[in-house]
């Protein structure tokens, strides 16, 4: 099928789904979901249901020696990764004092558009000078607009055709804090219904907030907690709409419609830092941080803390998320790759070499791409590590998470973009 036939259907399937939603909340249909992804919809981090699973196809087979990008770019710096929808990918780089939202087509790398605004480190004196590399957040798209969030707090949002800001605010000056978060503003939006979820920080009544997504007006503003660096998560559990940040001080569940504490959980580490994305499954949150903590999984308990299933020190996410399928945990321990089973978290298999990284899971596949940029394929196995395929894709600091759709994979460094064909041949 060709490109332009394929959006025609992506259009057509979309355009049918948002009509027939009388619930703003829903979500496609699982088999919905499926042709979505075959022919391109990545549309945040961590994919479209958030787990950092694709049904995509990914093949077994791979050229030898290596695989030749289909395109490729040079950028600034920056953590960003990749959304996808419409015919159109969309990243985060820097370039001086300026960050700038990329947008290309994904077959061809052909630019469409870029959209450039001023963000000077050096003026915010908190902000650590080892890590001014460039933006941490990943682009949302929702529709004809897409949402993006600059490391100190330029939050826009966006037409997603031509890249004209339709509004813009800054998360800091919302936060009224006078001291940048060390690290910068690292968690990508998240919409539910008509509802932008952000993170400003603040510690006075303003840490946690719900913006209008048409107008960026603030519906809600809420909490004192310190701020995290994760990226919150939604879900509804036991009649209760729940927003989960992973906060400095541990995960945090508030009421999507006000804002309003459900529960919290005590989870701090000793930089008040959690960068990884809770894992919620049926009744359960799986967290996880570095800095001296492991891991743990949570059963909710309504309205009180949940309680400790299990903690252990077998997953340590570092910067990355881990990935679950079928009642296995998949992902980057610091500096090792590991399985884990959900229910015990114990460790199934332990693989070493690939310093920090991180994973997504496709056909039943294992992508992971390691820190140095060596990006492997394995078979999805909770026995042991069932390696199909590894290449040194990448050179410099890969931070930057890999995503698999409309039949590529893209992936970044700092500094580099790659997409190879992954249904070769």
């Amino acid at each position: 099928m060709r490109p332009m036939k394929i959006l025609s259907v992506l259009s057509l399937v979309l355009l049918t789904t948002l009509l027939g939603c009388a619930d703003p909340l829903s979500v496609p249909a699982p088999q919905e979901t499926t042709f979505i992804n075959q022919f391109g919809f990545w549309p945040n981090f961590r994919g479209p249901e958030g787990t950092g699973v694709t049904n995509e196809k990914l093949t077994s087979k791979w050229p030898d020696p290596v695989p030749t990008p289909v395109w490729q770019k040079e950028l600034g710096g920056g953590y960003s990764s990749f959304s996808i929808a419409e015919g159109r990918v969309l990243t985060m780089s820097r370039s001086g004092d300026e960050e700038i939202v990329h947008c290309w087509d994904p077959h061809s790398g052909r630019t469409l558009w870029e959209h450039k605004y001023k963000a000077v480190y050096k003026d915010f004196a908190d902000l650590d000078p080892l890590w001014h590399s460039g933006p941490r957040t990943t682009p949302t798209i929702d529709g004809d607009r897409v949402y993006t969030l600059g490391t100190t707090g330029v939050l826009k949002c966006l037409n997603v055709e031509d890249g004209k800001e339709v509004w813009s605010l800054n998360l800091f000056e919302l936060s009224g804090e006078s001291k940048m978060h060390k690290f910068g503003y690292s968690n990508s939006p998240l919409i539910v219904g008509n509802k932008l979820l952000v993170e400003p920080g603040g510690t006075n009544g303003r840490s946690l907030a719900a913006l209008d997504k048409i107008t960026g007006k603030t519906l809600w503003i809420k909490g004192n907690y310190r701020y995290g660096y994760a990226t919150p998560i939604y879900f509804e559990y036991q009649g209760e709409k729940q927003v989960v940040y992973f906060t400095g001080e541990g995960p945090v569940s508030v009421r999507l419609e006000d804002g309003s504490e459900i529960w919290r959980h005590v989870w701090e580490t000793t930089l008040d830092i959690n960068v990884s994305t809770p894992i919620f499954d049926k009744g359960r949150l799986f967290i996880s941080s570095a800095y001296g903590r492991g891991a743990a999984l949570l059963k909710l308990a309504g309205r009180k803390e949940p309680e400790v299933l299990w903690k252990k020190n077998s997953m340590a996410n570092y910067f990355s998320s881990s990935v679950l399928l079928d009642g296995n945990l998949y992902g980057f321990s610091m500096a090792r790759l590991r399985c884990l089973d959900f229910e015990t978290g114990n460790i199934l298999w332990d693989e070493p070499g690939l310093g920090r990284g991180s994973v997504l899971i496709a056909d039943h596949k294992l992508v992971a791409l390691g820190e140095r940029g060596m990006l492997v394929i394995a078979n999805i196995n909770a026995r042991e590590f069932d390696e199909i395929y590894r290449w040194q894709a990448l050179e410099g600091a890969v931070w930057n998470a890999p995503v698999l759709a409309a039949g590529k994979l893209f992936i970044r460094s700092e500094t580099e973009l790659k997409v190879f064909d992954a249904r070769y041949p």
